[in-house]
């Protein structure tokens, strides 16, 4: 059975260009409002106000993807010290989005050995990886991605 840590750089790379995209756009929506929000008040307050609830939400949200984000970053690191056939392998598949046929082809493989070679890759990365409260980024994709579904339990 695959670790949390496995199944996150999984669940994190199969999403891989729909959260660069987020990110990208939330830096773009920040940098048009060039606003920062300031935090003067207790988020558990009984405050009806909307547009301190929407700051909050927002707040929240900036986290979520600055979180996202780095360990994105970290992940690319991570896949430019692998072997080069997981290397080739895992970007083929994740970040070029090809499919095995293509991907088997590309590195002079067989599918099979493919799909071995991206499976180890991912332990190599979670191994290179140190992630704290992982079960923190299980909520944050189901916060991002609305159609994520938890491939783990984080309990």
């Amino acid at each position: 059975m695959a670790s949390k840590e496995y199944k996150l750089i999984e669940v994190i790379l199969s999403n891989y260009h729909f959260l660069k995209d987020i990110i990208a756009m939330e830096t773009e929506v920040n940098n048009l409002k060039g606003m920062r929000y300031q935090h003067t008040t207790s988020e558990g307050s009984n405050t009806s106000d909307p547009t301190e609830k929407a700051a909050f939400r927002k707040i929240e949200r900036d986290k979520d993807v600055m979180k996202v984000n780095v360990l994105i970053n970290l992940i690319d690191r991570a896949i430019k010290k692998l072997p080069e056939l997981e290397q080739q392998t895992i970007e083929n598949f994740y970040i070029e989005q090809n499919n095995w046929n293509d991907v088997s082809r590309t590195v002079h493989c067989s599918i099979r050995h493919c799909k071995r070679k991206r499976s180890s890759g991912i332990k190599l990365i979670a191994n290179f990886i140190y992630l704290d409260n992982i079960s923190d980024y299980y909520s944050i994709m189901s916060r991002l991605c609305p159609d994520y579904v938890p491939i783990v339990s984080c309990s």
